[in-house]
């Protein structure tokens, strides 16, 4: 199991989605048929708050699916739903087949998936694997919301939103936003905002990120 432990001002370390043990099946795409379309939504951006800007969806969201789960899953109970979870990878149920999702922030395990990478932001130790952060409290492992700040040289593209917010693009994972751009000369994606429900910058699931079911 590799660690990487990081005392920088910002997060650098890659990551994406691999190596999956199961040919997806076909792709979901979340609302609108996966056609581009436009909301609006409070957000928190580069510490600056907007109120309701429109979001023009350039990238729908693909929810990869399969008619199986791989086998050695383990099964979760998470506020009246089943979530499922293997090789670093959380699944649900809907429409009679199993999809990829992005779990819900608070979800705990018992273990981290292998190959995981471990840095320290502000003297604290955090995880990441797959586009999901996490955190040690007692004896488990808390999913956590993105560091705003954070920077990475890798994201799961197929698995995110791309959308516009004031002339800008970023993806969207979770109701986190990224931002490419340049670092060290290398491809690198800043966690820059998140969206949000109210001026107290409460944050919220993104409203793409689980279709109504």
């Amino acid at each position: 199991m590799k660690k990487y432990f990081f005392y920088l001002g910002l997060l650098s370390l890659g990551f994406g989605f691999q190596g999956h043990e199961l040919q997806a099946q076909r792709g979901f795409r979340g609302g609108f048929g996966g056609r581009p379309h436009f909301y609006q939504h409070d957000v928190f951006i580069h510490n600056t708050f907007y109120e309701r800007p429109r979001i023009d969806v350039f990238q729908p969201r693909v929810f990869r699916t399969f008619d199986n789960l791989p086998l050695g899953y383990r099964t979760f109970g998470w506020e009246g739903r089943n979530f499922y979870f293997h090789g670093g990878f959380y699944y649900d149920y809907f429409e009679n087949k199993y999809r990829i999702i992005a779990p819900p922030f608070g979800f705990t395990l018992d273990v981290l998936p292998d190959n995981y990478f471990s840095f320290e932001w502000g003297g604290v130790p955090h995880f990441y694997y797959h586009g999901v952060f996490y955190r040690r409290e007692n004896n488990v492992y808390v999913v956590e919301e993105p560091i705003v700040g954070a920077v990475v040289y890798e994201i799961p593209e197929q698995d995110a939103e791309i959308v516009t917010i004031n002339n800008n693009n970023y993806y969207e994972i979770n109701g986190y936003l990224y931002q490419k751009g340049k670092t060290n000369s290398k491809t690198s994606y800043t966690v820059v905002g998140k969206y949000q429900n109210n001026k107290n910058k409460q944050p919220i699931d993104s409203p793409s990120t689980y279709p109504n079911n």
